[in-house]
């Protein structure tokens, strides 16, 4: 969805629908806020920031399912974000 969005506003629309699929998946550990709804490109940048933390934080304590989980999230995230910034 989000590679063959046309606008940044297709972009942002196919990443929140990502992040509903979110709050079934118990083994995201991410702070209260995190599902919320998105508030552009710069809120995108901040939520990479927290996912990294999460992936670096769960890699520390060998929280495999946890890391693994972050890291999918984090390439979603990136790959929105490459779409909104002209990269991708």
């Amino acid at each position: 969805m989000i590679r063959g969005a046309g606008s940044s506003t297709e972009v942002l629309s196919a990443l929140s629908a990502y992040l509903d699929s979110l709050r079934d998946i118990a083994t995201l550990p991410v702070p209260d806020g995190f599902l919320q709804p998105l508030r552009g490109e710069a809120d995108v940048r901040e939520r990479m920031a927290v996912l990294m933390g999460v992936v670096n934080l769960t890699s520390q304590h060998l929280l495999s399912a946890e890391c693994n989980a972050a890291k999918r999230a984090l390439r979603v995230f990136a790959e929105a974000l490459a779409r909104l910034t002209g990269r991708g």
